[in-house]
């Protein structure tokens, strides 16, 4: 199984404000449904059952607060350039894993829900998407 950060780039991770809920139409059909994302509740990630790619719930630098489903800055940075981006992913251990990296886009693409807006993402599974 493949172990993924939950950031792009990871260079426009500055975050100020609470997340808020996606606003979703349930009149279209999902693109990553939600049987496809399973959370692993222990090791607090996200298995794409579709994908077999494990995804971590919060950025890098962000830890999970399971008891209220957010993600809180660490004193890690909150942006990487894409070079500090790779290393750290390289460099990273999660969940018992110590093989993540960043993924591309047709990976990111996976985790699009094209029936939700602002953000477009599953927001329980993932609380820190923007």
């Amino acid at each position: 199984m493949k172990a993924l950060l939950t950031t792009t780039c990871a260079a426009t991770l500055s975050l100020t404000a609470p997340f808020a809920l996606a606003e979703c139409n349930v009149m279209l059909q999902m693109h990553a449904p939600a049987t496809a994302l399973n959370l692993d509740d222990m090791t607090q990630t996200v298995v794409d059952t579709s994908t077999s790619l494990m995804w971590m719930r919060c950025p890098l630098g962000y830890d999970l607060d399971t008891e209220n489903n957010a993600c809180s800055l660490t004193d890690s940075p909150s942006g990487f350039t894409w070079e500090q981006a790779l290393l750290n992913a390289r460099a990273f251990s999660y969940a018992g894993f110590d093989d993540w990296r960043l993924p591309n886009r047709k990976e990111l693409d996976t985790l699009v829900d094209r029936h939700c807006f602002e953000p477009a993402i599953n927001t329980h599974l993932f609380p820190a998407t923007e």
